[in-house]
């Protein structure tokens, strides 16, 4: 018997049918918990007075299920200094505000929620917590800060993922 090459389509069709449940992945369906760093990079706004960079820290959460998330963040500036050259004000100025050393702390928590099941799994968050912002020779300066983000996480292994997010932060700085 001869096999001609337009009846193996249905084969070459069925076959990826047959590996789904290889492919599947098993999710959480009770409570569960995260625990991982988180490393972020920031753009700030140009009348913010603050120069572009990065934040570090960790977070930590309870998850309830496959599609909800608590979850308790921590981060902190890592060489963040004053940036006014962008701030509007004439060049003069410039030479008046030297950068100055910034310590940026964000601690706060949000609530995740997951739309998806397997290996990409997307996520919108909303949270809110407490920035505070000292420059190296002036008081603390705290605020309540609000955040919305979307992402998506990529599984890398049995408990191992990889999350990418895009998040706008807004706070009231006077």
């Amino acid at each position: 018997m001869k096999i001609k090459p337009f009846d193996s389509i249905p084969l070459l069709l069925f076959l990826p049918l047959m590996m789904l449940p290889l492919l599947s992945q098993a999710q959480v369906s009770g409570i569960s918990y995260t625990l991982s760093p988180a490393g972020e990079y920031t753009w700030w706004d140009n009348r913010a007075g603050l120069d572009d960079g990065f934040l570090a820290g960790g977070k930590l959460g309870i998850g309830f299920g496959e599609y909800l998330e608590l979850r308790g963040s921590y981060l902190r500036s890592l060489d963040l200094k004053t940036d006014f050259a962008d701030f509007g004000a004439p060049i003069l100025l410039d030479s008046l505000f030297t950068p100055r050393d910034v310590d940026l702390t964000r601690w706060g928590g949000e609530l995740k929620a997951n739309f998806s099941r397997g290996h990409l799994l997307p996520f919108l968050t909303l949270g809110t917590g407490i920035q505070s912002i000292q420059l190296d020779t002036f008081a603390k300066n705290e605020h309540i800060y609000l955040s919305v983000g979307a992402g998506i996480v990529l599984s890398l292994g049995d408990r191992y993922t990889l999350t990418l997010e895009a998040r706008n932060t807004a706070y009231n700085f006077n």
